[in-house]
């Protein structure tokens, strides 16, 4: 889909599946102000989900996002997209919650021990 340059879209990437059996989805945005880094040394701010009531949200933004460049392409789709998938149990929740502050912890570590940019 194409995207212009100045768009608040060009700052962002997500990835989602959304099938029957498994559903996973993960967003980043690029926060404002780091033009002046190289490509390496830029941070992303990222979010990401295997709960399928999120992952269908996700995939129903994206498909009204991709609507407007290509109508017939989603029109295919908005028929699955309507039924809402069954929502995941507890244990899975907590699974969920725990693999979050485990990934969110590593990231904490893995700013850290990132040496220091040179001037």
């Amino acid at each position: 889909m194409p995207i212009e340059r100045s768009d608040p879209l060009g700052r962002e990437w997500t990835l989602v599946c959304d099938a029957p059996r498994y559903a996973a989805c993960l967003s980043a945005w690029e926060p404002l102000g780091q033009d002046a880094r190289r490509d390496l040394d830029r941070e992303l701010e990222t979010i990401w989900s295997v709960e399928p009531t999120v992952v269908r949200a996700a995939t129903r933004i994206a498909t009204g996002i991709a609507g407007r460049a290509a109508p017939d392409l989603v029109a295919a789709i908005d028929s699955v997209l309507s039924d809402d998938p069954p929502a995941s149990g507890e244990e899975f929740r907590l699974v969920s919650a725990l693999t979050n502050r485990m990934v969110a912890y590593v990231g904490r570590g893995a700013v850290s021990a990132m040496p220091e940019p040179h001037a």
